[in-house]
């Protein structure tokens, strides 16, 4: 196996859609005149605002349209995409889908039931908490097709896993996969770790087969998506 470069990554995005689905519309202010905003683009705003948390994740075209006297301008989240890739991986990002697992009448979970998750509710700003040992999931916004000559290995990004968050315990996607990932996110600092929407909490590195596989991946997780409760 050889790991794929960002060159290559970004080409199968854009000319093979191994991400199928991207999310929604980043909306970000036209600023100008002021301070560094003047030399970012469009796209570099929108993730610079994304970063700093005073970005909105909107429905519907990227058209530009005017509020309050300011026009607004609306970054396809592709865009956004295309610019978390680095050397040998691309960043990944959490949608607002998190669960924990129900706590059970007979106080703990086997290996042999599937247990029962439950929505985590976020705050006011639509942040959620994850306390400090506490374990949970959550889906991403990028929906991926894997091809059937590559594999992926996801990791916590450095500057995450620092803080104590863990985001992930199964780490393989397999050739011939398709849906939203599922991160398995553990908390294991001492203090409550705040998570927003459409932070980039993990990264994937894509690795590619010494030949084209005849058996993809057919098992019960193909085809998971955000927009349902995850197959147990």
């Amino acid at each position: 196996m050889s790991v794929l470069s960002g060159d290559t990554i970004k080409k199968k995005i854009i000319e093979d859609e191994l991400i199928v689905d991207y999310g929604l519309i980043v909306a970000t202010k036209r600023i100008s005149g002021e301070g560094d905003y003047s030399v970012l683009s469009p796209t570099e705003m929108a993730l610079k605002e994304i970063k700093d948390k005073t970005r909105r994740i909107l429905p519907g075209p990227a058209d530009n349209y005017q509020e309050d006297g300011s026009e607004i301008i609306k970054i396809p989240y592709h865009d956004i995409v295309l610019n978390s890739i680095g050397p040998n991986g691309i960043d990944v990002r959490v949608s607002d889908d998190f669960k924990q697992i129900k706590e059970t009448s007979i106080g703990y979970v086997d290996l042999y039931t599937p247990p029962e998750y439950v929505p985590m509710e976020p705050n006011e700003e639509g942040a959620f908490f994850i306390q400090p040992g506490k374990f949970c999931l959550a889906s991403i916004v990028e929906l991926i097709r894997m091809p059937l000559d590559v594999m992926g290995q996801i990791d916590s990004r450095s500057s995450v896993g620092r803080r104590g968050l863990i985001t992930q315990t199964a780490t393989n996607i397999q050739a011939g996969w398709m849906g939203n990932l599922v991160l398995e996110i553990k908390n294991e600092s001492p203090t409550p770790i705040k998570i927003y929407p459409y932070d980039a909490l993990s990264q994937i590195v894509f690795y590619s087969l010494d030949i084209t596989t005849t058996m993809p991946y057919d098992g019960k997780y193909q085809g998971q998506n955000r927009y349902t409760t995850p197959i147990l």
